[in-house]
């Protein structure tokens, strides 16, 4: 049975029994296409590669640095890449540590950091220069007056009665 063949209940009384079998219907799936050595066991996973890992962790950072900042992005060489990820290569291994065990919310935040930093920056200084190549006319000639304090006997009817109360 392929997935194209799966088939869903309708909801109502039948729904239950049909979200069921599709399940089942997953489950076999799942199961028949997990590789199983001779002995009946799942195979084991294919070992990690540390330096490969280590790489795309460097070039990961080298990148989150020239986002945030172009001109420390320049010092990420291909040259300094490759020593330091020679370097953190034993490290990952020692700790058992790559990348793919990150969670989701980690991993677009590092994706998405350095861009959502420069738009932020990129927004600020395009506000900044249109507030200044306003006219003095739009800006206001003279000093702000502030609004008069609020009297302290007047009923806001935004509070609730039982609080009116505790306020006196």
């Amino acid at each position: 049975m392929s997935a194209d063949t799966m088939t869903v209940g309708n909801g109502g009384a039948d729904g239950l029994a049909g979200l069921e079998h599709v399940a089942a219907q997953a489950d076999s799936l799942g199961a028949a296409s997990v590789p199983v050595e001779e002995g009946g066991t799942l195979g084991a996973p294919p070992p990690v590669d540390y330096g490969m890992e280590a790489s795309g962790a460097v070039a990961t950072f080298a990148s989150l640095v020239g986002g945030f900042s172009p001109k420390a992005g320049e010092l990420w060489t291909e040259a300094v890449q490759i020593r330091t990820a020679a370097a953190l290569a034993p490290v990952m291994q020692k700790y058992n540590f790559t990348f793919g065990n990150l969670p989701v919310e980690l991993t677009f935040a590092i994706v998405a950091g350095p861009v959502l930093w420069q738009t932020s920056r990129v927004i600020g200084a395009q506000m900044a220069a249109e507030k200044a190549a306003k006219p003095m006319s739009e800006k206001g000639s003279g000093p702000k007056t502030a609004a008069p304090p609020p009297d302290p006997n007047a009923i806001n009817p935004g509070i609730h009665e039982q609080v009116k109360l505790y306020q006196q």
